[in-house]
């Protein structure tokens, strides 16, 4: 249940008291204690700020992560590809020399 910043029941009798009906009075009141609940602080928006602070540092540190795998899984295929190279190049010289003997 939200908290309200007036006095809801100082409201209803001010309203009152300048003819207002009671129920037209409270019903007012009400709009205006909603209007005011919906409300954001400064500390709020603070706390907020913060928040997203944090998660796009964490996300930043993610990527980076992320990125940082990435490029070691491509540095170990990039040596596992130099190695097939390499292996078929001393396939290939040992036929020739087979054949050539």
């Amino acid at each position: 249940m939200p908290t309200f910043n007036i006095d809801t029941a100082a409201a209803v009798r001010r309203l009152e008291r300048v003819g207002f009906p009671a129920d037209q009075a409270r019903e007012i009141v009400n709009v205006l204690a909603e209007a005011d609940a919906e409300h954001v602080t400064k500390s709020e928006i603070r706390m907020l700020e913060q928040q997203m602070e944090t998660g796009f540092a964490n996300v930043t540190q993610q990527i980076t992560t992320g990125i940082a795998s990435i490029e070691v899984a491509q540095g170990k295929s990039n040596q596992r590809l130099a190695g097939i190279v390499l292996g078929g190049i001393a396939i290939a010289t040992t036929i020739i020399v087979a054949v050539l003997a």
